[in-house]
C-alpha cells in the first residue's frame, strides 16, 4: 500500500513538472505580444462642415456671397470635396433631399466662395461639405457634419 502512495505522488510529481516545462517553453518560444509592431489601421477620411458666413468684402464681384468653410482629416492629397444645397423636408426623423450642387471636386482649400441664386437662402435651405468623387475615396471617406442652415 506504501508502494501504490509512492507511485501516485510520483506520477502527479512527473505531471506537474512536465506541465511547469511545457508551460515555460511556450512562454519563452512565443513571441510576446508587447515586442509586436503594431498592425496599422486604415485610416477613414473625413470632411465636417464648419461655418457659413455672408462675405464681407465690397465690390460687385462677391456682393452676397456666402463663404463655406470645412476641415478634412486624414483626406487624400488633390482629392476635392462636394458642396450640396439640400432643402430640410421633415424633421423627425430628419430628411433632406438635394436642391442643387453647388460644386463638385472643388479644390480642397477649407473655404469656398458661393453666390446663391434666387430662391437659394431661406428657411429649410441648408449646405452640406461631402467626400469628393476621387476613387480613393469610393468606400474611405464620411462625412461627420450636419447641414449647416443657409440664412
Amino acid at each position: 500500500m506504501k508502494n501504490k502512495h509512492f507511485i501516485i505522488a510520483l506520477l502527479f510529481a512527473v505531471i506537474a513538472i512536465s506541465f511547469g516545462i511545457i508551460t515555460g517553453v511556450n512562454y519563452f518560444i512565443q513571441p510576446k505580444i508587447f515586442n509586436q509592431p503594431a498592425i496599422p489601421t486604415r485610416k477613414i477620411a473625413t470632411v465636417s462642415a464648419t461655418g457659413i458666413r455672408h462675405s464681407e468684402v465690397a465690390g460687385a464681384a462677391l456682393s452676397g456671397a456666402v463663404i463655406i468653410t470645412w476641415q478634412t482629416a486624414d483626406y487624400p492629397q488633390n482629392a476635392g470635396v462636394n458642396i450640396n444645397l439640400l432643402k430640410k423636408i421633415s424633421a423627425s426623423p430628419v430628411s433632406y433631399e438635394l436642391v442643387d450642387k453647388i460644386a463638385t471636386d472643388a479644390p480642397n482649400t477649407g473655404s469656398f466662395n458661393w453666390i446663391p441664386g434666387p430662391g437659394e437662402t431661406g428657411k429649410n435651405l441648408f449646405v452640406q461639405v461631402t467626400c469628393g468623387a476621387v476613387s480613393q475615396l469610393s468606400a474611405e471617406c464620411q462625412t461627420t457634419s450636419k447641414p449647416l442652415p443657409v440664412n
